[in-house]
């Protein structure tokens, strides 16, 4: 699958030193692609103790739709009123 990485005393592994970059965006959501960067970026999070959510990007493209759907959906169920132009 993958080789782990050997680091010298006193550097990081890159995991940890993405992570440090991405926890410095401020961001509470990370989006990632693929199933080892999920790994990575996790493992990473992790290790420096931040609360950063990590999701695949089909995750948050799936919760869009979805929240699309439900807000058409109950625009679908309001009837609209339609004011007629009144008759001079």
């Amino acid at each position: 699958m993958w080789m782990e990485e050997h680091v010298d005393d006193g550097y990081d592994k890159v995991n940890v030193i993405r992570s440090k970059e991405l926890a410095a965006t401020g961001a509470d959501t990370v989006a990632v692609g693929c199933p080892f960067c999920s790994t990575m970026v996790t493992d990473g999070l992790n290790a420096i103790g931040s609360d950063m959510e990590v999701k695949d990007i089909a995750e948050i493209v799936w919760q869009q739709i979805k929240s699309n759907d439900e807000a058409l959906q109950s625009k679908k169920a309001t009837p609209e009123i339609v004011v007629e132009p009144a008759e001079a």
